[in-house]
């Protein structure tokens, strides 16, 4: 929620660009790389299937869309905050400099560094992987299982998925089980959190 509030803030002092609203909801939502979510469509994008299908990204060169790579095109499901932002028959970039072309890779970058800095919660070395983690923190506690969440996320292997993600799936279980057993309402972590090696 204080992601949220930041972007609503800066969207209210009139910064340049593209509503930082939008870009939250986008990241949070789709779980996208920060150069997919540079080239996502409108059109891509399935309200009756709840999905999107992710088959671009933002050349950090060129700054032109490409196939992603080895043409690994996916469909990853979309989370429900995105349907109140969602515009439908709308075509083209979500996300787009004024021209109507793409915003450089480094610039969005550097509006989700600005949001995370005004929410108090910018961590060193990260900024748009946060969102990453933070749709599969959802994705999972929403009942999806890890499988659903690589294809999702488009890992070329379970294992990468487990490695970053296993230990939500724990969390989830572990809370499921207090509940049960004491007869209590489940706490909900609001974001994930820091792996932390056993020993």
């Amino acid at each position: 929620q204080r992601i949220r509030d930041a972007a609503d803030e800066l969207d209210q002092e009139g910064r340049k660009g593209p509503r930082r609203r939008l870009i939250v909801e986008l990241l949070f939502s789709h779980g996208p790389r920060i150069q997919e979510a540079a080239a996502a469509e409108w059109e891509r994008i399935s309200k009756p299937d709840r999905t999107v299908r992710v088959v671009k990204q933002i050349s950090r060169r060129s700054n032109k869309p490409r196939l992603l790579k080895e043409n690994q095109a996916r469909t990853a499901v979309v989370l429900q905050e995105w349907w109140e932002f969602h515009e439908s028959g709308r075509t083209g970039l979500i996300l787009s400099a004024p021209d109507g072309r793409p915003i450089p890779y480094r610039t969005l970058y550097g509006y989700v560094r600005e949001i995370l800095v005004k929410a108090g919660l910018k961590k060193q070395g990260e900024a748009a992987h946060q969102f990453r983690h933070t749709y599969a923190f959802l994705f999972l506690e929403r009942g999806g299982t890890m499988e659903q969440l690589q294809k999702s996320l488009g890992h070329q292997k379970i294992t990468t998925t487990q490695e970053h993600y296993d230990h939500f799936r724990s969390d989830h279980a572990a809370r499921a089980g207090v509940n049960s057993i004491y007869g209590t309402k489940p706490t909900t972590r609001r974001g994930p959190r820091k792996r932390r090696k056993d020993g």
